[in-house]
């Protein structure tokens, strides 16, 4: 092979690893293990608080909202109610998600900055309980973040990836297996 047919495959493979290494992403980190209970909750209760003295209002109620329209896709629930609400039988599942981080990049840093903006990111400690006996279920941390190319999103696609995590999570370990 040549010196120049080498060096164009080298460039090839450093640009899929650079393109590869800039795609938007999210993760799970599980914290406690899920104590499997499938399909025995027709309520949900979704409860999203941020961090003890941490300014994340409106990153809490878009992610709160966005949360609840994931979990209402999935259909596993006949009721989703929002709050620390206790109102809920005992058949219900409590999600607690509280926002511990928010990495904000604005469309304004995008467009000034391109990929030197950084990823936006938002980090979240999720746990389930069973609503009338207070019995953990499972903790997970969950992390959404953007790419970090110059066309990659802002805050709101982090927060979108994040809801997408926790509505994953209670798919995955909630729903009622399929026969």
């Amino acid at each position: 092979m040549s010196v120049q047919g080498r060096s164009v495959r080298l460039l090839a493979a450093a640009w899929a690893a650079l393109a590869a290494s800039a795609c938007a992403r999210s993760s799970q980190l599980v914290r406690q293990a899920v104590v499997p209970d499938r399909g025995s909750y027709a309520t949900a209760i979704l409860n999203v608080t941020a961090a003890d003295g941490k300014d994340f209002e409106n990153e809490r109620r878009t992610f709160e909202s966005l949360a609840l329209a994931r979990l209402t896709e999935l259909r596993i629930f006949s009721r989703i109610t929002l709050g620390d609400s206790s109102v809920a039988a005992g058949d219900a599942l409590k999600i607690t998600a509280r926002v511990v981080g928010v990495r904000k990049v604005g469309a304004v840093q995008r467009f000034m900055f391109g990929a030197l903006a950084g990823r936006a990111s938002m980090q979240v400690d999720v746990d389930f309980s069973e609503q009338a006996s207070g019995r953990p279920l499972g903790s997970f941390t969950v992390k959404g973040e953007t790419g970090s190319t110059g066309y990659s999103g802002g805050t709101p696609e982090a927060l979108t990836r994040a809801a997408e995590q926790v509505a994953k999570l209670t798919a995955v370990h909630f729903a009622p297996r399929q026969p």
